[in-house]
């Protein structure tokens, strides 16, 4: 426990153990306390104040804080207790209940078994238990940051500092960005990885949509960089092919066309999506799906033009509700209006031949 100072606060710590249930929980963010950038530190207990008191003399009462009391260093390090009964076997959901009302990027060391945990593993029980550095965040642990914010509401931090990406098993790799992508809001957890400095480590071919310029009569947002994050706001726990096709709709519009403007881009992005995906071994028909979401994305550019038949073919499955889904976050990633959304919507249902509106 590098964080303690040994023979003064991780002593008083291990006697809290010895006479009660004691869990560590802390923060990699930073808070300012008093104009001073200070690490924060949970530590919950099920020890009365008076004995917990007895054992570090120092405490201190603070209205301003949720904790019944608090520590602070000589280095201005703050050091939150928690006291209340604590059940064994449900101390894992109370500290990721609680961990929701504090600074967002939480960990916690159990004395018991003397490990760290953090809050995706709480979720994650069968994945290894990490040490967290918070001076020196090692790149899985910044990923799992990044997961956390993907599940949550809550969007506000500031990393202590970066890291470095390289070394990350491709493993590792694939099941953060699956994850990530497939999450309650995946946008939080792109924007954080951007903010972090190793979303473009990730995703390299986003690097080139950054300074691509739009219409601002239709793309208020920005650049296309700044689109295809946008649109990842509206959709909530999307399949995976719909992540990556919203992620790669507007990549077309990176690579130079014959004609002027973007009327391309749809075939022109759909047709490099192998190459762009290369890296993640993907299988052919997932790959498959991934360009017809890309393809066929501008949904009003063709929809009351074609044939029954060509609607059925590309409506009439689970791949055509992940194409609606795609209109529709795209849409609301840039003008925000949805009328022509809406009509396609409603022409669908009453589409006799296609069920899987109904």
């Amino acid at each position: 426990m590098d964080f303690m100072h040994k023979n003064s606060l991780e002593d008083k710590l291990f006697e809290i153990s010895k006479k009660s249930k004691l869990f560590y929980y802390g923060s990699t963010a930073i808070a300012k306390y008093k104009n001073i950038k200070t690490k924060i530190y949970k530590i919950l207990t099920d020890l009365n104040v008076a004995s917990l008191a007895q054992i570090i003399p120092d405490l201190k009462f603070d209205n301003n804080y949720k904790s019944n009391c608090i520590y602070i260093s000589n280095d201005g390090d703050i050091f939150s207790f928690y006291i209340e009964e604590i059940e064994e076997q449900d101390h894992f959901d109370y500290l990721k209940r609680i961990s929701c009302d504090n600074p967002l990027f939480n960990f916690f060391y159990d004395l018991k078994e003397q490990k760290f945990y953090n809050i995706s593993d709480i979720n994650l029980r069968d994945k290894n238990t990490v040490t967290l550095d918070v001076e020196n965040i090692h790149p899985e642990d910044l990923l799992d940051l990044a997961l956390i914010t993907s599940e949550t509401d809550i969007f506000d931090f500031e990393l202590v500092n970066s890291c470095d990406f390289s070394g990350i098993s491709y493993q590792n790799l694939i099941y953060y960005i699956e994850n990530i992508l497939i999450s309650k809001n995946p946008y939080n957890a792109l924007v954080f990885l951007e903010e972090s400095g190793i979303l473009e480590d990730i995703f390299p071919f986003l690097n080139d949509l950054k300074g691509i310029n739009q219409d601002r009569m239709l793309h208020p947002e920005g650049d296309v960089f700044q689109h295809t994050l946008n649109c990842f706001q509206y959709i909530k726990y999307p399949s995976l092919r719909l992540a990556y096709g919203l992620l790669l709709h507007d990549y077309g519009k990176s690579i130079p066309s014959k004609r002027k403007g973007f009327g391309e881009h749809s075939m022109i992005g759909a047709n490099i999506i192998k190459k762009l995906l290369k890296t993640f071994n993907y299988d052919e028909k997932f790959i498959k799906e991934i360009e017809f979401l890309v393809n066929y994305h501008m949904v009003n550019s063709y929809f009351y033009r074609i044939s029954d038949m060509d609607r059925k073919h590309i409506f009439d499955s689970n791949l055509g509700i992940d194409l609606v889904k795609l209109y529709k976050a795209d849409t609301l990633g840039s003008i925000g209006k949805l009328d022509d959304y809406l009509n396609i919507v409603s022409n669908l249902k009453k589409d006799k031949n296609i069920a899987s509106f109904k």
